[in-house]
């Protein structure tokens, strides 16, 4: 959600960004049961947004910087398309910057990318969530190595193999 760290810089354990990790936390999370509820730019891969005290917004990080940098890392907005200022968020002021790193994860260039997060991510892993796929979603984790997982529903198993280098 809005007030934590991003998914990509969350789950990382302070690693660095690596679209492997990503698209492995976002096949998991697509396949879970339940409800899924992306926070925007999660389909991207967007890891957290590094702030300047003097673009920060929220009070809480106004108040308690630099130990604790407040909120406004997650919240900053979706990158539409590189070529634009504001990355084509809005033709005004946005309310947080778009900051430069975030740029190269823009709509329009992942659309264009064979290796992209957002193309495989909208497709496979939200197919297996339509009850025709032989993917559905799963109940349980009844396996896991160092780089494989293995989730059960029912008598079908989905297996997450080596999930540094699966292509989901």
């Amino acid at each position: 959600n809005h007030d934590v760290a991003r998914v990509a810089t969350r789950w990382s354990q302070g690693k660095p960004w690596d679209a492997r990790r990503v698209r492995a936390h976002l096949a998991l999370l697509l396949t879970l049961k339940g409800s899924v509820c992306l926070y925007q730019g999660e389909e991207l891969g967007l890891p957290e947004a590094e702030l300047t005290f003097d673009q920060l917004v929220d009070p809480y990080g106004i108040a308690f910087w630099p130990e604790y940098k407040g909120r406004d890392g997650c919240r900053t907005p979706m990158p539409w398309d590189a070529n634009l200022p504001n990355a084509g968020f809005t033709t005004g002021t946005p309310w947080l910057p778009v900051v430069d790193a975030h740029y190269p994860f823009a709509v329009a260039t992942e659309m264009t990318q064979p290796d992209s997060l957002l193309l495989p991510q909208s497709g496979r892993c939200t197919a297996c969530r339509d009850g025709r796929s032989a993917c559905l979603p799963a109940d349980r984790l009844v396996g896991r190595g160092h780089h494989a997982a293995a989730l059960g529903r029912c008598s079908r198993y989905i297996k997450l193999k080596e999930l540094t280098t699966w292509p989901v």
